[in-house]
């Protein structure tokens, strides 16, 4: 972040890493859970779904501070321990950030429930108003007598 300006979270550049580290120091202080608690719970998931954090042999405070630190380029989370961390921290952000990079966006199961719903509404309507189209020609027709020949 240059001259005091935050960064935007969801800019048009494909390289999200100086964003990607923002959303998850975001994640962090959103977070219910110290560092400490968030590693351990990382480290938890980790072993159960049989991840590895890369050279090190647990996800250590250590580690999550190189990977939100501007300073460290380098060190970044692996794609196989990103969702640990959104799942522990209860954050789309960093997941948000990373779609926001090819102008897609992240919902989540409420949000997709209302866009299921605004898609069927515009459906229902795009209907309604076909039907009343049919039924304005049907009436038109039978106003005007215009029945088939029945030979």
């Amino acid at each position: 972040m240059s001259e005091g300006r935050q960064l935007s979270l969801y800019g048009p550049s494909v390289n999200p890493i100086n964003r990607l580290k923002a959303a998850m120091r975001q994640a962090i202080k959103e977070c219910r859970w110290s560092r400490d608690e968030i590693c351990d719970r990382m480290n938890s998931i980790a072993a159960s779904d049989g991840l590895k954090s890369g050279r090190a042999d647990k996800i250590s405070v250590a580690l999550l501070d190189a990977w939100v630190a501007d300073s460290k380029q380098g060190h970044l989370v692996s794609v196989s321990l990103l969702p640990a961390f959104c799942a522990v921290t209860k954050s789309l952000l960093p997941l948000k950030v990373l779609a926001g990079c090819v102008g897609a966006d992240v919902v989540d199961a409420k949000e997709s429930k209302i866009l299921a719903l605004a898609k069927l509404e515009i459906q229902s309507k795009r209907i309604a108003k076909q039907k009343r189209q049919l039924q304005r020609e049907v009436e038109s027709d039978f106003l005007q007598g215009s029945d088939y020949d029945h030979r």
